[in-house]
């Protein structure tokens, strides 16, 4: 079996890394989203159980955009997750930044990601970057099951009595396995071991709480007394009901013990009025909300005929601390509030037992299943997820030198998260095309369901209507500005300064939010946009080469040479000197910061230092900040400056 295991592994693997290759992509418009261009949904299968780091595929190469790009832009690129996917503290796929390559990032088990789902999907969001190349690009990985469980009972064993005055055909409830793969691989079959002459085993296929016959392990299963009893001859017996794994391969069985004591009397099973019962509650419901009631009837009289109700040791220990069941009338009710969001469906085994063991007699048992489904309210506002570009981003520098670009900046209060979803927050434009300047990416999302979960978006605010809401997804935002609002912006009375520019006020708007659920619940975001223009020229030096002497002996802190550079910046970022860090040099000679005047420092001695170098930096004071660096030769005072980059 270990052989086989190993063998059908390995083509899942295959298969799965076959797909990856294939990598296609299909259409996903839907109606309530306003792309601007055709979106696409990049979809792969992923087999569960596979080691980790295991390639999923190429998301630039199966997204085509290598006919999209030239290569030079393609090794521009970088990839980010918008949202990791993950369950829990545990991601389940890594990107990798430079080549967007796909992998897994640990094992995934599918029966942890979609318990009890036929099909299992996990959907998320990969941008490209930089900005001059921003989209998002939609993936969608279907997990693969595998046959990964072995049936399993509720219970390791069931004990049983059974009245030797029972007739031939007399039955016993039992507990059916579950299996918790899906379709095919959650499929069993059922027989005694070893096989005993007395008894037969009686397996019925269940219905779920619709009527529909469920598939896999689900069987109402009924131990059918075949020959009559006699205690005196055989008081007890000792077999195990097996669950054969019908899955490929073929995994360990799963068995419960059944001990079955022969006694006198009460010969009746307490008897439930439906195979199973089905109820739904409302999240947020207060505790103590009654959701159901199970009956059980037993034929027998007196206490042999009393009903006492119970959850089967593995639902008490899962859910014991959320649902109660009233032991006399068997009434299940909530011990507390319930989230849809957290859960949404429970499955809970209650027991049967009647009283017939007070005297000695034989206790018997029967089992139900009861299916609990939350049902969604509107308690969750839209999340909105305001991302500007970061200030000094690889993006501010895509654009040729000698051209002007208005770069995003987030506000120094809010710089540090990328993800802005405060009250308030201030951002700067950044140019895109002679059309628009991007503001900002917002993510929105609703974490209800259904009606509850839809949304729409809109700007509001006097300075609105200076700005566009796209929607590109369901959940993706853009904001942009009107065509030519960032150069006609105003410089702000209270920006920039002598020493960098000013920055600009462009208009100030909220980004509001409201859900399509009953109450409507809002959310919004006050967003303040200014403008900038970016650095783009380094400081040049008026002259190549620069010449001075001093006679030897001179006084302290006589001028030697004045420097002077130009920046060609619009708004003439001013330009700061210094001497460069030299240890031989930095002693001998003061620069004034504004003025680029260049002072002896020390009274030279020719015949101890004839020939004196230094390096002079200019620096502007745009952002980014650019500089110019020089080299400052003197022999017995005479002085040169060489051109050098720094």
């Amino acid at each position: 079996m270990g052989v086989s295991l190993i063998s059908a592994g390995v083509i899942q693997l295959l298969l799965c890394r076959l797909l990856s290759f294939v990598g296609h992509v299909i259409y996903a418009g839907s109606e309530g989203a306003v792309p601007i261009d055709k979106s696409f949904v990049l979809e792969y299968l992923v087999v569960e159980e596979l080691p980790p780091e295991t390639l999923i595929g190429s998301v630039p190469r199966d997204y085509q955009l290598n006919r999209k790009y030239s290569p030079a832009t393609l090794k521009e690129l970088r990839y980010r997750f918008l949202s990791r996917p993950g369950v829990g503290d545990r991601a389940l796929f890594a990107v990798d930044e430079n080549s967007g390559v796909l992998r897994t990032a640990d094992r995934i088990d599918r029966e942890v990601i979609c318990p009890g789902l036929t099909e299992c999907f996990v959907a998320f969001d990969v941008a490209v970057h930089p900005m001059t190349y921003f989209q998002i690009i939609k993936i969608r990985v279907e997990i693969v099951d595998v046959n990964d469980n072995a049936p399993v009972f509720p219970q390791p064993t069931v004990n049983l009595e059974l009245s030797e005055a029972s007739e031939i055909g007399a039955t016993l409830p039992l507990p059916n396995a579950v299996d918790f793969d899906a379709g095919k691989n959650s499929a069993c079959e059922y027989h005694l071991s070893p096989a005993e002459d007395h008894f037969l085993l009686q397996v019925t296929p269940a219905a779920d709480a619709s009527g529909t016959r469920s598939g896999g392990c689900a069987a109402r299963l009924r131990l059918v007394l075949a020959e009559g009893l006699d205690r005196e001859t055989v008081d007890r017996f000792r077999f195990s009901v097996v669950a054969v794994d019908l899955g490929q391969p073929v995994r360990h069985s799963g068995s419960l013990l059944v001990e079955l004591v022969v006694l006198d009397a009460n010969d009746h099973a307490p008897t439930f009025d439906r195979s199973s019962y089905a109820a739904s509650v409302a999240e947020e419901t207060p505790p103590g909300h009654p959701l159901l009631q199970v009956t059980a009837v037993d034929e027998d009289s007196g206490l042999n005929g009393e009903v006492r109700y119970a959850f089967v040791g593995r639902t008490l220990a899962e859910h014991g601390d959320i649902f109660r069941l009233d032991t006399n009338t068997g009434v299940v009710s909530t011990r507390r509030s319930l989230d849809f969001e957290v859960r949404s469906f429970f499955r809970l085994f209650i027991a049967a037992n009647d009283l017939g063991d007070i005297y000695g007699g034989a206790r018997l048992t029967s089992h139900t299943l009861v299916e609990i489904t939350v049902t969604d309210i509107n308690d969750n506002a839209p999340q909105i997820c305001l991302r500007p570009q970061r200030r000094g981003s690889a993006t501010n520098h895509s654009q040729p030198t000698g051209s002007r670009q208005t770069s995003v900046v987030v506000s120094e209060s809010s710089a540090a998260k990328e993800c802005q979803n405060a009250s308030s927050v201030t951002v700067v434009a950044e140019m895109v095309d002679s059309n628009s300047s991007f503001v900002a990416h917002a993510t929105v999302t609703d974490a209800d369901s259904g009606e509850n979960g839809q949304f729409d978006c809109r700007l509001s605010g006097p300075s609105a209507s200076k700005f566009t809401l796209r929607r590109l997804y369901a959940t993706e935002f853009v904001i942009v500005t009107t065509a030519g609002l960032v150069d006609a912006a105003e410089p702000r009375s209270d920006g920039g300064g002598p020493d960098s520019p000013g920055r600009r006020a462009i208009g100030d708007f909220a980004l509001v939010c409201r859900d399509h659920g009953d109450p409507e619940m809002t959310s919004l975001i006050n967003v303040g946009v200014e403008a900038f223009e970016l650095n783009l020229h380094t400081p040049t030096f008026v002259s190549d080469l620069y010449h001075a002497s001093i006679a030897e002996n001179n006084d302290v802190g006589v001028s030697l040479t004045r420097v002077e550079a130009t920046d060609a910046d619009r708004h003439g970022n001013r330009i700061r000197y210094r001497l460069a860090d030299d240890s031989r040099t930095a002693q001998l000679f003061t620069i004034d910061t504004w003025t680029g005047v260049i002072t002896a420092a020390v009274s030279f001695d020719r015949e101890v230092t004839s020939t004196v170098e230094a390096t002079v930096v200019a620096n502007d004071s745009g952002f980014p900040s650019f500089k110019t660096g020089f080299v400052y030769c003197g022999a017995r005072g005479e002085v040169s400056y060489r051109s050098r980059s720094s």
